[in-house]
């Protein structure tokens, strides 16, 4: 996985079967508007969990680990809330249900969610606007904050054809988008950092504000989240600096007050401990990854892992991984002498230090 603003985590692309299965539709009306009326009618057709998975992600969606599940009605994953966002392709699209793939580097697997925690995609710069109208005339260059293609964004509102966003990377923005620059995934970019540009370097702390005029009144254009250091354009007098920000996802022109007291920013996620699982077992590279005993293969293990594996009956077992929910009981199927059925699609994953038994 590749892909990750500042707070997350974000990919790769291609192969055929996956392609296919894993390219999102971009939501329209109030789908598109993650919590303002209803889903509209835009499901998708059912899809071969294990061909998707094969392949690498093809475009990439983010998520915010919540309330999930397996199978559609099956046993609810408990997820502890404030889970960091993570990276994963959208499978399919049932009115407010989603199936979403999911590749970490120790297993792929296939899981249902709620839209709602879907978090949205910018596919083309957009300029964040407030929520009214604004005019400036103070620099020569536009004052303006910009979201970039590829950063990830938590709606929040719907009118008139723009969506309220929040984004929180280096900078913390929240404003208004236009619908067409937001989609529920895109194609994997390549991280960027801070991008430097010769002028010198000013230091702000967490909970500074970079404003649309040099004074208090002014709107906040971003506020400073998890980053430190703006560029020093000019000083318009003692107490305010001509600052920018940029980096791969939002560009950010204002002006910062050095005596201005700090603003409330939002904290990406909470910090709730997960407690691991505890591995007893090595399975094999390949492992099959079940709902439930008898029920559909959703998944496979990447690689030999460590697991903790558990006896259930006819051959059954319960095998827990680690995971962006918390730890995931899947089932697994094998001979009594301990060998695990394998079904990864031939060439998705490395070759087994020993072999699974096969379907």
């Amino acid at each position: 996985m590749t892909r990750l603003a500042a707070v997350v985590l974000l990919a790769a692309c291609g192969g055929n079967a996956a392609t296919r299965a894993t390219t999102p539709i971009v939501a329209t009306g109030s789908a598109a508007r993650g919590g303002s009326g209803a889903i509209t009618d835009d499901d998708t057709p059912p899809v071969d969990a294990l061909s998707a998975l094969a392949g690498s992600a093809g475009n990439v969606s983010w998520i915010v680990p919540r309330t999930a599940s397996l199978e559609i009605g099956g046993t609810a994953i408990d997820t502890p809330e404030g889970a960091a966002p993570t990276q994963i392709a959208l499978l399919e699209r049932h009115g407010s249900e989603i199936r979403i793939g999911v590749w970490l580097d120790h297993a792929r697997f296939a899981l249902w969610s709620d839209r709602q925690w879907l978090l949205g995609t910018i596919i083309e710069p957009a300029e964040v606007q407030g929520d009214n109208p604004e005019f400036h005339a103070f620099s020569d260059d536009p004052i303006e904050v910009v979201l970039e293609p590829g950063a990830h964004v938590r709606r929040l509102g719907h009118r008139d054809g723009s969506t309220r966003v929040r984004y929180i990377g280096a900078v913390e923005v929240d404003g208004w988008v236009p619908d067409k620059a937001i989609a529920d995934g895109a194609p994997a970019i390549d991280p960027i950092g801070r991008m430097y540009d010769g002028h010198p370097t000013l230091t702000v702390m967490s909970g500074g504000a970079i404003r649309s005029e040099p004074k208090w009144a002014a709107r906040a254009l971003a506020v400073m989240a998890n980053g430190y250091f703006v560029d020093e354009l000019a000083q318009v007098d003692e107490s305010w600096v001509e600052v920018r920000y940029h980096d791969g996802d939002v560009l950010v022109h204002g002006y910062y007050g050095k005596h201005e007291p700090p603003e409330r920013t939002h904290k990406p996620h909470a910090e709730t401990p997960i407690v691991p699982v505890a591995p007893n077992a090595t399975a094999a590279s390949g492992t099959c990854l079940y709902a439930r005993a008898g029920g559909d293969a959703v998944g496979f293990l990447v690689g030999d892992q460590r697991v903790e594996l558990s006896p259930a009956s006819d051959g059954w077992s319960s095998l827990s991984i680690d995971t962006p929910w918390g730890p995931i009981a899947f089932a697994a199927h094998g001979s009594p002498g301990g060998d695990l059925v394998a079904c990864a699609p031939p060439g998705s994953v490395p070759a087994a230090a020993s072999s699974p038994s096969v379907p």
